[in-house]
């Protein structure tokens, strides 16, 4: 799975029905290696879903059904039932999800001002005394530009 995990993103990616074809092959796998792999249903399915190969709601509307479409309803309801302590972990995980996200609330409401606060403005006094008055030019010292 870690191998061809690309390959099955892009197989499977945001396609609930490519992830449903996805998960009757891997019950076909599952059926013709029984003997090697029904143990380990739980491990692959955990495996998928981590990868973000499954998602979460496909695999609990998986669950939730046992099909005869990919293989025997009998060999069906056996990895059913392997797969059940996953399928039990990714319910309690999504009600956990959805009662934190409610109880994170308590009521409260935060309210963003992006105004600056104003503040009351101060008064600078000068430090220096102001100067005199420099002595008035009589107009001799300016340059006639003619003149020139």
């Amino acid at each position: 799975i870690k191998r061809f995990r690309g390959l099955l993103l892009r197989f499977t990616h945001e396609d609930t029905k490519a992830q449903k074809a996805l998960i009757g092959g891997v019950e076909q796998i599952i059926g013709l290696h029984k003997a090697a792999l029904l143990s380990k249903v739980p491990a692959i399915f955990k495996m998928l879903y981590d990868g973000d190969i499954l998602d979460e709601g496909v695999l609990l509307e998986w669950g939730g059904k046992v099909s005869k479409k990919y293989v025997s309803k009998e060999l069906s309801q056996e990895i059913h039932n392997k797969a059940e302590p996953f399928l039990t972990w990714l319910k309690e995980a999504e009600e956990e999800e959805g009662s934190s996200d409610e109880s994170d609330d308590d009521g409260l409401e935060i309210e963003y001002d992006d105004r600056a606060k104003a503040s009351p403005l101060k008064e600078h006094k000068p430090t220096n005394k102001p100067v005199a008055a420099a002595a008035v030019n009589d107009g001799e010292d300016d340059v006639d530009i003619d003149a020139i």
